[in-house]
């Protein structure tokens, strides 16, 4: 217990370090400018974190580089096959006695970013290695799979929110660090993604509180791939009922709206399939690694893992390849009306041309043109441009232009 006093104490007085030079940096390069101070170009802002680029490995950052900023949430399950718990609070000094926890499987859900140095605290309580609490802050890691020794695996995923209503799948960075006994969860936003799996835990359903630590991250790991089955069921329905409109439509869309669905499902599927790819790559590595908290047991579930998330990769190439050859036939079509539509004034152009030379060669302003003088010369002129008319429409009509 006063090991892990000790582990928060230094975490937080390097906290406090941490945050005091960030607010008073530019202040105190300004009243002593001889303090060691970056010889960069003066094209570089002068408010550009010096911390965030060229930042040692395993250094973290002084602000969270998420989007989101919400203060940070731990929800804490621990439970074994005769009991179940569950507490939330905000404090992290109430994560020691956790951490001490030598029986069960404690799961610590910590939901917000906003403060990067508390995930500095957990990573102490728990012996988490300053290169996984790094990759956990980086707002661009990529879902994978990275052990650290015989004791700490990191999985790094994405959860994705249902529905393809919107311009891209809304979502956060999940990341998970599981140990013998315990399974830690960083979350992006202070949103319950696991309740499932909660009522799971509560209800005693299935192998999942008979089991260890392994199996608690393949079940979490196994509903992100579910919910991103889930959409990509809703992408195929979308697509399906686009095609029938789009065929429907084919004669004009004068509104251009089929186009506009086309691409933006199009811009869906491709920032889906950008987390689908890598989450595949990883779910791999899971299946073939060999780890001592990845027993052989697993290796059937997570081989099962590895199908939902081909069949989810399958999913998306198909809607990929629908909604291409869906924009093909859309320019094809608009292409066929334009070409029409030409074709249709040329034709009529074609018409008119010899009734318009023989109107201007008749409105001359000449004194002696034969006929000009006749009776008889309006009929003649009229009959022989009804003539032009009657023959242009009967050798288009041969000749199958309209």
């Amino acid at each position: 217990m006063a090991k892990n006093r000790h582990r928060i104490a230094r975490a937080k007085f390097f906290r406090e370090i941490s945050r005091f030079w960030s607010r008073s940096r530019k202040a105190l390069l300004r009243v002593f400018p001889f303090v060691s101070r970056p010889a960069v170009s003066e094209e570089i802002d002068d408010d550009e974190d010096m911390f965030e680029i060229g930042r040692e490995p395993g250094q973290l950052p002084v602000e969270s580089p998420f989007d989101n900023l919400e203060s940070a949430q731990f929800r804490v399950i621990c439970y074994d096959e005769n009991g179940y718990s569950l507490e939330e609070f905000t404090d992290v000094d109430r994560l020691a006695k956790y951490a001490e926890a030598e029986k069960g499987i404690v799961w610590v859900q910590m939901m917000g970013m906003k403060d990067p140095q508390l995930v500095h605290v957990v990573g102490a309580l728990f012996n988490i290695p300053m290169l996984a609490q790094e990759d956990v802050l980086n707002v661009w890691s990529r879902p994978k799979f990275e052990e650290y020794g015989d004791d700490i695996i990191l999985a790094v995923a994405r959860a994705v929110r249902l529905g393809v209503e919107e311009m891209q799948p809304k979502g956060q960075q999940i990341s998970f660090v599981a140990g013998k006994n315990f399974l830690i969860s960083f979350h992006e936003k202070r949103e319950l993604v696991f309740e499932s799996i909660e009522r799971r835990i509560a209800e005693n359903s299935g192998k999942i509180r008979k089991w260890g630590s392994p199996y608690l991250l393949y079940t979490l790991i196994d509903t992100l791939v579910d919910r991103i089955l889930y959409l990509t069921e809703e992408i195929e329905d979308a697509i399906s009922d686009l095609e029938d409109e789009t065929v429907r439509a084919a004669d004009g869309d004068s509104d251009g709206e089929d186009i506009r669905t086309i691409y933006h499902l199009k811009r869906l599927v491709v920032r889906i399939g950008r987390m689908i790819y890598p989450l595949r790559d990883m779910v791999r590595t899971f299946e073939r690694y060999d780890h001592p908290l990845l027993p052989p047991e697993m290796d059937m579930y997570f081989s099962d893992l590895y199908d939902h998330t081909l069949r989810a990769f399958d999913r998306i190439e198909h809607s990929r390849i629908i909604l291409q050859e869906l924009q093909d036939f859309y320019h094809s079509e608009h292409e066929r009306r334009t070409s029409e539509i030409i074709r249709f004034l040329t034709v009529i152009t074609f018409m008119f041309i010899p009734t318009t030379f023989i109107t201007g060669f008749f409105g001359m302003n000449f004194t002696h043109i034969p006929g000009l003088e006749s009776e008889a010369g309006v009929y003649v002129v009229g009959g022989l441009m009804a003539l032009f008319f009657i023959g242009s429409v009967i050798f288009f009509r041969v000749k199958k232009w309209f």
